[in-house]
């Protein structure tokens, strides 16, 4: 082998060890994680990963963020009860809902106990969309958490596209001009309002709605969750006292595909990759010592 292959084959081991590294370095990203009551009528106790995290958590509030590392994390939930033990291994009730919700890496992720669509409670995990509106613009997000049948959002006797066929523990979003929107929440492929639930867009914000309760108990309430600054660095405001977008399917750097980048890099005389992460901020929990990392 002559020397300038040589020194080919080198500058390209190193470039895939470099990438190799970069992407066990992605996997340990952290994300800024919400927790959120939406369960309404029960306080409870909040233990992650056997640990208590929340206590007496009250309905509709908003705790966070946790940095947490990407992971599958054990969530308990329980009733509440005076002098709660320090680890769910100690109570002696069950628990409301015991799940391992995966949590991926450098997202801004809101964690949120509803109600399933058979009332049942249940969490759902959900990524908040703090890319840019575009100007004029804001974006609205419904998030169907509460025990009812599919959902569209209407206003003037209409369904409001894309806000539409939202199932319980799913979400639908839209970027809209900046205004008021008189609008409803209707069963599926009706447009009689169930609920009404107006909005108000605003310029460079995220509003976050979510449906919580019980529609045949008649308990169906509004909670909100704004993420403002889209048009620079993000700033979560929960108005809590008034679920996701998926992850990549596939690894970039994976096989053929880490070769033709490494050789369109050198043929490239390189490149910078840059990534900022908005980071949504509000006040933080403490995090429980066997989470730190």
């Amino acid at each position: 082998m002559n020397r300038p292959i040589r020194a080919a084959v080198a500058a390209v081991t190193m470039l895939v060890m470099l990438l190799a590294s970069a992407g066990q370095a992605s996997a340990q990203e952290t994300s800024d994680v919400y927790v959120i009551h939406g369960i309404p009528g029960v306080d409870v106790d909040v233990y992650v990963n056997g640990d208590l995290t929340l206590e007496n958590f009250q309905p509709k509030d908003i705790a966070g963020p946790l940095t947490l590392p990407a992971a599958d994390y054990d969530i308990e939930i329980f009733a509440h009860e005076d002098g709660a033990p320090a680890a769910s291994s100690e109570r002696t009730d069950d628990a409301v809902i015991d799940v391992s919700p995966a949590v991926p890496g450098g997202e801004n992720v809101s964690v949120i106990a509803h109600l399933a669509e058979d009332g049942t409670p249940t969490l759902s995990a959900f990524v908040n969309d703090l890319e840019p509106a575009g100007a004029g613009n804001g974006r609205v997000t419904i998030r169907h958490t509460a025990a009812a049948p599919t959902v569209d959002i209407v206003a003037g006797g209409a369904a409001v596209d894309p806000l539409t066929g939202i199932s319980n523990g799913n979400e639908a979003k839209a970027d809209l001009p900046a205004d008021s929107y008189p609008t409803g929440i209707a069963a599926a492929g009706t447009t009689e309002a169930l609920l009404d639930a107006p909005v108000t867009v605003v310029e460079g914000e995220n509003l976050v709605v979510y449906a919580i309760g019980d529609l045949s108990a008649g308990s169906v309430e509004l909670l909100t969750q704004n993420f403002t600054g889209l048009h620079s660095t993000p700033t979560a405001v929960n108005s809590g006292n008034s679920g996701l977008r998926d992850a990549p399917a596939a690894s970039l750097f994976g096989g053929w595909n880490l070769v033709l980048l490494t050789m369109a890099l050198l043929s490239l005389g390189g490149a910078v990759i840059s990534f900022n992460a908005g980071r949504a901020e509000a006040r933080r929990l403490e995090l429980p010592a066997n989470l730190k990392r």
